[in-house]
C-alpha cells in the first residue's frame, strides 16, 4: 500500500490516503500520527462522540473515524478516496488534537508579509469567503476551517490545517463568480489552493460576528467578559472537551492562546462586494 507523508496542524502524517491540499512532510524523521482507512461500526443512535478502546470515536455526517494519540482510522463510503482524506483530515486530526489536549481553533486565515492573519466565526458565517477575497487581494491561502496553535515566548504561532477554501455566497450556496484566484483547482464545492508556510506567527483574530453576538465596537479588540464569551466563536471543540486525554491542560492551554491573542469584532459583511471591499481594508492595516 502506498504512504504519503504530510505536514499539517504542526503533524507529521504518515497517511494512507490522500490529504488534500496539504503539504509534503519529512519521510526522514519519524511520524506523529498515521492515518489508515478500515470498516467502523456506526456509533447508537444519538450519540457522535464517545470514549472508546483508550482513545475516541466520532461519527460526522461524512464518515466515522477512530482515533488514538497517535492513529486515526476513517471509514467513508466505497469509491470516494478524496472524501475519505478529506475526513481524516477534518474530524480525524481535529479528534487527535482533543486527545492531546492542543487547542484547535476555528479559523481560516492567510499569510500577509510572514505573518497569520486569522479569520474566526461560527460555521456558515463567511470565514472561507473572506479569506478567499484576501488571497484574490494578494495573500497566501493558509487554512480553511481549522488551526493548530502554540504560545511560544508570549507569541501565539498558526499551523494550519488544509489549504482548500470553501466559498459560499451569503445565502449559502456555492459561489461560481467569487474573488478567488482563476489558477487554483476546484472540486465541487471546494477551490484549492497550494500549500502555503508551515507555521506563522498570529497576533489577531478577526470575529465575524452578527449583532446578536452583541460582543462590542466593532474594530476594537476584545476586552473582559466579552473576551470570555467569544471561546465560543474561536475554538473547535469546547462541547468536547471532557472527551480529551487532560481537558484542565487542554483548558489551560486555551486560556495562554486567548491571552496571547486580539479578538478583534468584524462585522458580517452583505454581498461579495462588501466582502472583497472588507478584504483590501483588512490587509491594508490601521
Amino acid at each position: 500500500m502506498r504512504r504519503t507523508r504530510y505536514r499539517l496542524l504542526g503533524l507529521e502524517v504518515d497517511s494512507a490516503l490522500d490529504l488534500p491540499a496539504t503539504p509534503g512532510g519529512d519521510p526522514t524523521t519519524p511520524a506523529d500520527v498515521v492515518v489508515e482507512q478500515g470498516p467502523l461500526e456506526p456509533l447508537a443512535a444519538g450519540r457522535w462522540a464517545e470514549r472508546r478502546d483508550g482513545g475516541l470515536r466520532v461519527d460526522v455526517p461524512s464518515g466515522r473515524v477512530a482515533v488514538w494519540r497517535d492513529r486515526v482510522v476513517v471509514d467513508v463510503a466505497a469509491g470516494a478516496p478524496m472524501l475519505a482524506g478529506a475526513v481524516a483530515a477534518g474530524a480525524g486530526l481535529g479528534a487527535l488534537h482533543l486527545l492531546r489536549a492542543i487547542p484547535l481553533l476555528h479559523v481560516a486565515a492567510v499569510d500577509v508579509g510572514g505573518r497569520a492573519l486569522a479569520i474566526g466565526g461560527h460555521g456558515g458565517r463567511g470565514k472561507s469567503t473572506m479569506a478567499a477575497a484576501l488571497a484574490a487581494a494578494g495573500a497566501v491561502p493558509l487554512c480553511d476551517d481549522a488551526a493548530s496553535v502554540v504560545v511560544r515566548d508570549g507569541t501565539a504561532v498558526l499551523n494550519p490545517g488544509p489549504s482548500w477554501l470553501k466559498v459560499t455566497t451569503a445565502a449559502g450556496a456555492p459561489a461560481e463568480a467569487a474573488p478567488v484566484p482563476t489558477q487554483r483547482e476546484r472540486d465541487r464545492r471546494y477551490r484549492t489552493a497550494a500549500p502555503g508556510p508551515e507555521a506563522l506567527p498570529v497576533r489577531a483574530v478577526h470575529l465575524i460576528t452578527l449583532p446578536e453576538d452583541d460582543l462590542g465596537t466593532p474594530g476594537v479588540p476584545l476586552r473582559g467578559t466579552a473576551r470570555t464569551r467569544a471561546r465560543a466563536l474561536l475554538f473547535h471543540g469546547l462541547r468536547l472537551t471532557h472527551l480529551s486525554d487532560d481537558p484542565e491542560a487542554l483548558e489551560a492551554r486555551r486560556l495562554e492562546v486567548l491571552g496571547a491573542l486580539d479578538l478583534v469584532p468584524l462585522p458580517r459583511p452583505d454581498g461579495l462586494a462588501a466582502v472583497a471591499e472588507t478584504a483590501r481594508r483588512l490587509l491594508a492595516g490601521p
